[in-house]
């Protein structure tokens, strides 16, 4: 692993370069992404279809066009659309642990890459399927199968996850990162605090969110309303090729309702899981000047060698020989500095590192 040599070029970044280079990314590695991220959603499109699919079955039975079968599509579909928004993080999840090794052009199979997902596996059960509702939600959907339409629990309540989901992952949208490339444990002992000297995720996402909480918040905003657009965009475009090669126009009917429009909201589901990690690079970049920092290691590893081989930790565990995260208190956290030139350079754990080649070419 060379970390001075990536796929990216290291610089911070603008919103819209962002934006560029992900779809620089999806051009130069579509089948990589589509294949890691199909991977991770599959089992929650299928749970999906098993949790609502029985609404919009019952209605083409009785006939959509009436005011009640309106009622309950719209029912079928802000739940849809609720599922998959709090099933991103845990679906893209394989993708994100794949994106992590791609821009250190790190080879990695496949296997290797599952089992290094799966040693989370209680970090993803704690912070997404329980925390991030998920589970919560399914169990909740699976009693209420074959209910009539309630406005407390198929209105009020979604909206009311939409708003929580709001200011959790507005404030801090970068936890799959935390977990899976940093690999910060959700809760640590005192004793393995003392031994190891890990960084709890409460101390590491204090850190990485709290100091720029404006910018990402503002930022998570404007990619929801970009979100929307796409999602839009997507689902028009699928229609249309309906249209022309079945002429059929009809947005009643269950293949929409069962297939494109979910199908569109995944889509926008993986790009927005892209976008994420890069905006975490950038974020990175920006907070602790991460580009001289892995610079100086990728020297140090040149000229004096390691006593580890870096491949055997995942790209989040790299760290310096001379430095590592310590905690003065248990609960804030204290990055040590190297000098270089003259200047204070942080240094902490290597998560992955930033930029575009889309600049320089990806």
């Amino acid at each position: 692993m060379q970390l001075d040599q990536t796929q990216l070029v290291m610089r911070p970044r603008s919103l819209s370069e962002v934006g560029d280079l992900t779809l620089a990314m999806l051009r130069s590695h579509p089948r990589l992404i589509l294949t890691w991220f199909v991977m991770g959603a599959a089992l929650w499109v299928v749970l999906d279809a098993l949790l609502l699919a029985w609404i919009p079955l019952r209605e083409w039975q009785l006939g959509l066009t009436d005011d009640e079968a309106t009622v309950e599509l719209l029912r079928y579909v802000l739940w849809v659309a609720i599922l998959i928004l709090v099933q991103t993080p845990i679906a893209g999840s394989l993708l994100t642990v794949g994106l992590g090794r791609v821009i250190f052009e790190e080879e990695m199979g496949l296997r290797e890459m599952i089992g290094e997902w799966w040693s989370q596996r209680r970090s993803l059960i704690e912070m997404f399927l329980l925390r991030g509702l998920v589970l919560p939600l399914m169990v909740l959907l699976l009693i209420r199968i074959g209910s009539p339409f309630s406005f407390l629990w198929d209105v009020f309540f979604p909206l009311l996850v939409l708003v929580v989901q709001f200011f959790t992952r507005g404030m801090n949208p970068f936890v799959p990162e935390i977990l899976l490339l940093e690999k910060c444990p959700p809760r640590i002992s005192r004793k393995d605090l003392e031994k190891t000297r890990a960084v709890s995720f409460s101390a590491r996402s204090s850190h990485l969110h709290r100091s720029l909480a404006g910018g990402n918040s503002g930022r998570f905003i404007i990619q929801g309303v970009v979100n929307l657009v796409l999602a839009a965009s997507i689902f028009m475009t699928l229609m249309s090729l309906r249209g022309v090669l079945l002429l059929r126009w009809d947005f009643l009917d269950l293949f929409v309702l069962l297939v494109l429009f979910p199908v569109s909201l995944w889509l926008v589901a993986g790009i927005s899981v892209v976008v994420r990690l890069l905006l975490y690079l950038d974020t990175r970049l920006r907070l602790e000047g991460w580009d001289v920092e892995l610079l100086v290691r990728a020297e140090v590893l040149r000229q004096f060698g390691s006593t580890h081989n870096p491949t055997q930790k995942s790209v989040g565990e790299l760290k310096s020989s001379a430095t590592d995260y310590r905690s003065n208190d248990r609960d804030s956290l204290s990055i040590p500095t190297a000098t270089v030139s003259g200047k204070s350079v942080p240094q902490d754990s290597v998560g992955l590192t930033a930029a575009s080649r889309a600049d320089g070419g990806v």
